[in-house]
């Protein structure tokens, strides 16, 4: 259970934790073909001259891992358990790609809302909440502009207009569906 805001307890179901400490055989596999996707995936954006960013979506299990108390069906508090390293273990894959491919992982901004008693994900589901939606959206368009941000003292002013377009330009987005198929490409990718 975890508190919100106001102070009120919320039970929340978490999904995605592993009875295994490490990656297993079958999520090695997985992660390896996730990886080779990805990097097929950065060279079709790189041939457009665009940016790759990859977005870590973590788990609730994962972001709410050492703010909430998790208990088992019988309602006893369960022992500690231990997270793997997924993250870091694709960070360093998809830097082995290329150090160009921008790595966003989201599971600090979101356990930083939910340590300030943010319900980040819906109490019964996977998906995020309204607030986690919000904590992803600032993630993300702070990384987006890491990079692309103009300087507008250095725009000439009949430019100015166009920095919502160059931004644009230069992000490409992927969504994958869960088999693993890409569903949308941005039309800058």
């Amino acid at each position: 259970s975890i508190s919100d805001n106001e102070g009120e307890e919320h039970r929340v179901y978490v999904k995605g934790r592993s009875l295994s400490v490490s990656l297993t055989k079958q999520d090695l596999y997985a992660l390896k073909k996730t990886v080779a996707v990805i990097e097929e995936a950065y060279r079709m954006v790189q041939q457009e001259g665009a940016r790759f960013i990859f977005v870590f979506a973590p788990t609730a299990f994962r972001v709410y891992h050492g703010i909430a108390q998790f208990e088992n069906s019988e309602g006893k508090t369960t022992p500690a358990w231990v997270l793997d390293d997924l993250p870091d273990r694709l960070r360093k894959m998809i830097a082995g790609i290329s150090p160009d491919i921008g790595f966003l992982d989201l599971t600090s901004a979101l356990k930083a809302a939910a340590r300030k008693n943010n319900l980040v994900f819906l109490s019964d589901d996977t998906h995020w909440s309204s607030k986690g939606h919000q904590v992803v959206a600032d993630a993300f368009a702070e990384a987006v502009n890491v990079k692309t941000e103009i300087n507008a003292e250095e725009q000439p002013p009949e430019t100015a207009h166009l920095k919502e377009e160059l931004f644009l330009s230069q992000t490409a987005i992927m969504i994958r569906n869960g088999d693993g198929t890409i569903r949308y490409w941005s039309n800058d990718a």
